[in-house]
Parts: structure tokens; C-alpha cells; sequence
């Protein structure tokens, strides 16, 4: 036999093989985003739309996402409109698929189990990818030895990057812009330079909000977030329960204005609550950790400061 001449691959390893893939996972982590925002937010931590082997799961992804990012409704019917807006409704099988999806998902409590399949999948197809890339490396041998094992190398840790995230830049392609932002920053009069936001403190702190911002403000637990499952809450619509509420609810903010619920906690139970009467004749009931704006006696006049309800609870037990 001549070098030119190679046997028929009997072993199942030639590249005519269908690279790693989980059709079914796939299914049921679209199906899940389409049935459950829950779902969305376990998913997008997981998987981006690169990882799904069917281009047309890949679209289907990017639409739910996009629509979820906007605070419109994601399901068969909205996906649907929006697929057919940007033409694209014939590419992933028409309004039928869509439904196919919604019903391939056992529970979509499950949908971020699937995600992680769907990763894994994508890793070995990156795998398969770089160790054909490797191995045209080796039968080239252009370049010297130690070159071309330093390439292998770094193959392989892109695909290790890649499967820890793929939100990373080179510093040097950041640092640029970071800079020309603190130099405004240092330059400026000390007035508002983004849209304000109505809280005073807030907007000192921050100047307004910025184009590109993301803006997290949060609070460790037991500092004065929790109110009673039966506290009403304004809607644009009516009214809802503090239990009632969940992402993606429309709530009156203090303003008047319609604002999205972006993330909730768990109901704690067990806890000590208070009723509290305002000036005004309202009244709610409160956990006893939950903080309030106080203006209380003190050596200098009144001040300004918080308090629990259960310190506040606790002030008026001892009154004489």
C-alpha cells in the first residue's frame, strides 16, 4: 500500500460525523423561555445563542431575549409577531414550530438543566472544531515546533474560555474609553450630566444615568425590603398584593409613573410584623426589619434619620 493510499474509516472518528448536539434540550430550553420569565433569567446566565446547533433555535433565542430586555411579553404569540416583523417566521418553521416548542418541555422549572446540556453540547462541538484546526496544524508543520504547539495551546483555552464566558474583553480595548469617561468625570462643575432620576441622593451620587450604564441598586437582606403578603399595592390597572407581585409586574413607582418589577425575593414567613399608622390615616403592616425616613427630637432640633419597625415599635411601647 502506498502512503497515498488510506483505508475506509471503520472506526467512526472521520469528520463525516454529525457534531455533538442535543436537538430535544434545545427544544425544551426555547420552550421553557416561551412559557416561563422565570425561566429566561436561569437560561440567559447559561447559554448564549451561539451554543444551539439549529440556526433556527439561534433566532428564536435572540427574539425571546430581546423581547424580555424590553419588558414585553415573551410567548408563542409575541415571538411569532416578532419573527414575522423582521421576516424571519419562515426560517424557524412558521407559528406551528413555535407551539412544537412550548409543548417539548416537561416543566419549564427545568429549563435551566437544560441550558447546561445545551452548553456542554456547545463545548464539544468547539472541541471537535479546534482539534481539527489542531490537527491541520500538525500535518502542515509550518513554522517551528514550539510555535505550533504554543498555537494548540491557546485553541484549547479559547475553548475553556469560551465555556466560561464569552462577556470578556482584552483590557487594552476597554481602557480608552474608561479613561476618556473619568477625564469627563474630573472635568465637569459637579452638575447633572445624565437624565435624572428624581431621587436627590441617587442622582448625586451618580450625576443621572448614562448611556451604557447598568445601574444595580439592591440591599442585603433584613435591612428594610419586606412588607406583608396582603399589603395593596397601585398598578396602572388596579391594585395587587405584595405576595401577587412578580417580575415583570407593572406597579405605580411614588411618582405616578408605570414601573417594571425587575427581580423579587422569596416569601419570608415566621417573622415578627407591626401595623403602622401614617399621618395621613393609611396604614400597613410591616416586618419588623423593614426600614423607614424618620424625623425624631434630638439635641439640635429634630433630625433626619431611619429606623426599623420593630425600633420604631419599640420607642412607642416605652412613651410615657
Amino acid at each position: 500500500m502506498s502512503v497515498a493510499e488510506h483505508p475506509p474509516d471503520d472506526t467512526g472518528t472521520g469528520f463525516e460525523r454529525t457534531p455533538p448536539h442535543d436537538i430535544m434540550a434545545e427544544q425544551s430550553v426555547l420552550g421553557g423561555m416561551l412559557l416561563s420569565k422565570e425561566a429566561i433569567t436561569q437560561v440567559v446566565e447559561i447559554v448564549r445563542s451561539t451554543d444551539f446547533y439549529r440556526p433556527a433555535h439561534q433566532t428564536v433565542f435572540d427574539v425571546a431575549v430581546d423581547l424580555f430586555s424590553r419588558g414585553e411579553p415573551v410567548d408563542a404569540i409575541s415571538v411569532n409577531a416578532e419573527l414575522t416583523k423582521r421576516g424571519e417566521i419562515a426560517r424557524v418553521g412558521g407559528a406551528p414550530y413555535l407551539h412544537t416548542l412550548t409543548e417539548a418541555i416537561p416543566t419549564a422549572a427545568n429549563a435551566g438543566y437544560y441550558a447546561r446540556i445545551v452548553a456542554d453540547r456547545a463545548v464539544l462541538r468547539r472541541l471537535v472544531e479546534v482539534g481539527t484546526r489542531i490537527a491541520q496544524i500538525g500535518y502542515s508543520g509550518d513554522g517551528e515546533v514550539d510555535d505550533l504547539v504554543d498555537h494548540a495551546q491557546a485553541e484549547i483555552h479559547r475553548v475553556a474560555d469560551k465555556r466560561s464566558g464569552e462577556d470578556y474583553l482584552p483590557l487594552s480595548d476597554i481602557m480608552p474609553g474608561a479613561l476618556d469617561e473619568i477625564e469627563a468625570i474630573s472635568s465637569h462643575d459637579g452638575s447633572m450630566t445624565g437624565v435624572p432620576t428624581g431621587f436627590t441622593d441617587f442622582d448625586q451620587l451618580s450625576n443621572g444615568l448614562h448611556p451604557g450604564q447598568m445601574v444595580i441598586i439592591a440591599a442585603r437582606p433584613a435591612v428594610g425590603k419586606a412588607l406583608a403578603l396582603d399589603t395593596p399595592l397601585p398598578t396602572p390597572h388596579g391594585w395587587t398584593t405584595m405576595g401577587g407581585v412578580a417580575v415583570g409586574d407593572e406597579l405605580v413607582a411614588a411618582d405616578g409613573t408605570p414601573t417594571r418589577v425587575v427581580a423579587a425575593t422569596g416569601v419570608m414567613r415566621r417573622r415578627p410584623c407591626y401595623e403602622l399608622e401614617f399621618a395621613d390615616g393609611t396604614a400597613v403592616v410591616a416586618d419588623a426589619q423593614h426600614q423607614w425616613p424618620t424625623l425624631r427630637a434630638g439635641s439640635g432640633g429634630r433630625v433626619h434619620g431611619l429606623a426599623t419597625t420593630g425600633e420604631i415599635a419599640a420607642e412607642l411601647e416605652h412613651a410615657p
